[in-house]
């Protein structure tokens, strides 16, 4: 199989773009969005969402606005596009699995869709006003 090549500059912009998408800052956002938006979820007792409602896919495509926004303004600061990032993902996707320099790169690749992932929005929001009505929500 041929190895997918990254240079090390974009290799390095990567790595910074996944850091930074990771780190307290935007996660704190993303947090600090939950808290202000779990109100609009239903949980039963235990912890289940009751019904997949339309305002919790506005409130994805809200939060995801609010995360690919602030994750393109952090791209554009390390000298390349969005567009280019996106096709230095697309290269850890595609990378062969025996690529052990690609591995780190895919597992955290793996995480940041994660984090962007529905059902993981959901469960987040759930357990934001499970935790909110518990009172266990920070101030």
């Amino acid at each position: 199989q041929k190895q997918v090549a990254m240079g090390d500059d974009m290799g390095d912009v990567f790595d910074k773009v996944i850091t930074h998408a990771l780190s307290d800052d935007v996660v704190n956002d993303i947090e600090e969005f939950a808290r202000s938006n779990c109100d609009a979820f239903n949980v039963t007792e235990d912890g289940i969402h009751a019904e997949q409602k339309l305002e919790y896919m506005e409130l994805y495509q809200k939060m995801q606005s609010l995360f690919e926004s602030k994750l393109a303004a952090f791209v554009e600061t390390c000298g390349v596009t969005m567009e280019q990032f996106e096709s230095l993902c697309e290269k850890v996707i595609n990378a062969p699995d025996d690529d052990e320099a690609m591995a780190e790169k895919k597992m955290s690749l793996s995480f940041l869709t994660m984090v962007t992932d529905y059902e993981t929005f959901v469960q987040m929001m759930s357990e934001c006003k499970k935790e909110k009505d518990e009172g266990m929500a920070l101030p």
